[in-house]
């Protein structure tokens, strides 16, 4: 029951499983101790936030527990193994089991931690976000660039084997606006971003990602555009508006985009793909170029 509820969370010993069914056969067959192997399974709970500084850190926090032949009705399960787990979580597993002793304990168990966890990333979350808010009201109050200083615009085309879950869609708009990043993502399988904006965000925006938990990205191709002396980087976007969501099976829109930019040449090299139309680009009001 419980595999089929959390269905990505639990990493059943299937051997162990199978091992202790035959050996209840025998202790029915024969009546007597057949000395039952335990069972065992892993618990991945949800995502762990944490600052260390000024960084946003996730780490997957995880427990083994082994079920005794007597389970439920006069022991509760052990527990065997904790990864990423502190003084205070390690507390609520074990009063949980001595709380539910005698009775089916794992639901509740995995339950009560997981909304400690949840509580507790929502605390760390509005920390973090009260200081990226207190950052960026301290650089609007810095006297501004030197008139004779160039903007420099980037652009990044960002690969991952897939983007699927919304929280991980919802991560990519968020930090891309945090950071004034214009540019659109491709969901699904593979998923593709290309970002443009200040040069010191696209610098930050994998970093960014990587702290809400992302583990699977590349930059497959990055781009610096150097403005004229007194200019701005707004002045030097290709792509209009925010940040955008295009959806899956969306691939064909997203290189009409780029070439619509001037950008498809970029595009195309930066994923080692061949351009059908043999590399022609609607120059359109976009750029192309810039320092790679």
């Amino acid at each position: 029951m419980l595999k089929a509820i959390y269905q990505d969370e639990l990493i059943v010993d299937s051997d162990s499983i199978e091992s202790a069914k035959q050996q209840q056969l025998l202790l029915e067959e024969d009546h007597h101790d057949a000395g039952m192997n335990r069972i065992s399974f892993t618990v991945n709970l949800s995502q762990l936030a944490s600052l260390r500084g000024n960084l946003l850190k996730h780490t997957n926090p995880s427990f083994t527990v082994e079920f005794p032949p007597e389970y439920p009705k006069y022991s509760p399960p052990l527990v065997v193994k904790t990864t990423d787990l502190d003084a205070e979580l390690i507390d609520i597993l074990h009063t949980c089991l001595e709380d539910h002793s005698g009775e089916e304990s794992m639901m509740k168990l995995i339950m009560s931690i997981n909304q400690e966890i949840q509580t507790r990333n929502e605390l760390v979350i509005g920390d973090y976000e009260l200081g990226i808010r207190e950052q960026e009201k301290q650089s609007e109050s810095q006297p501004s660039k030197n008139a004779d200083s160039k903007p420099i615009i980037g652009r990044r085309v960002i690969n991952s084997p897939y983007i699927l879950k919304p929280a991980k869609i919802k991560d990519i708009k968020k930090c891309a606006d945090k950071l004034k990043l214009g540019g659109y993502a491709k969901v699904g399988k593979p998923g593709i971003i290309i970002i443009e904006g200040p040069e010191e965000g696209c610098h930050q925006y994998c970093t960014m990602l990587e702290n809400c938990g992302w583990k699977y990205q590349k930059v497959q191709g990055e781009q610096q555009e150097e403005g004229p002396a007194g200019g701005s980087v707004d002045e030097l976007r290709v792509f209009s508006g925010n940040f955008k969501i295009l959806g899956k099976d969306v691939m064909s829109e997203l290189i009409q985009l780029c070439r619509n930019a001037g950008l498809a040449e970029f595009f195309f090299t930066s994923l080692n793909m061949h351009d059908s139309v043999g590399g022609k680009v609607n120059q359109g009001s976009g750029r192309k170029g810039g320092k790679h």
